[in-house]
């Protein structure tokens, strides 16, 4: 999660006062306990910060090959039947087209429930599992998984850089586009724990 948004995610996680960070661990795994999978549904500002990152870094950024079986216009061009191409899902979802400052981290572009789709055509425009019947088939329990993941973790840790990424700058400068999007030798992070 984004170092900005990581103070809102949190207070949606935790009490507020020190003395009952300890509690509110407790508390918290509990609840996750108890609740399961529901529980994740009452944190809007992690799925807005978790669709914000997918956006920006979708896991499957060059998106898995099609052959056109019928002649297809896409845009100005004409795709005859046959060609094989390969939607690039990282270039749809960082186009500045489909959203206003499209390399900013901004969650709350995300209290929109139609965020997904362009106001004018209702297209859809975050596409980080892909569409139709080559969509990623374990979209939803990956998302549900990712969710309460994260949510344990901001829960019992405060997260960081570390120093040896040379801030945001440095991850930007390392980060490179293969199968998946990459950072040069990982992403280095700085866990504290809360309590």
């Amino acid at each position: 999660v984004h170092p900005n948004a990581s103070a809102g995610v949190n207070q949606e996680q935790a009490a507020a006062s020190a003395d009952v960070l300890q509690q509110r661990r407790q508390q918290l795994l509990d609840m996750f306990a108890a609740a399961g999978p529901d529980l994740v549904k009452q944190l809007p500002l992690l799925q807005a910060c978790l669709n914000e990152a997918m956006r920006l870094y979708p896991a499957g950024a060059p998106g898995a090959p099609r052959l056109v079986e019928k002649p297809t216009k896409v845009g100005p061009y004409l795709v005859p039947r046959g060609v094989m191409v390969f939607p690039n899902l990282y270039a749809i979802m960082n186009y500045s087209a489909n959203w206003p400052q499209p390399e900013q981290f901004l969650p709350e572009r995300w209290a929109d429930a139609h965020a997904d789709k362009d106001p004018a055509t209702g297209a859809a425009r975050w596409v980080a599992f892909s569409l139709g019947p080559k969509a990623c088939a374990g979209q939803s329990l990956a998302m549900l998984q990712s969710k309460a993941h994260l949510a344990l973790l901001l829960a019992g840790y405060e997260w960081s850089l570390a120093p040896r990424m040379g801030g945001e700058a440095g991850v930007a400068a390392r980060t490179y586009l293969g199968v998946t999007i990459k950072v040069q030798d990982g992403l280095w992070l700085t866990a504290t724990p809360r309590y």
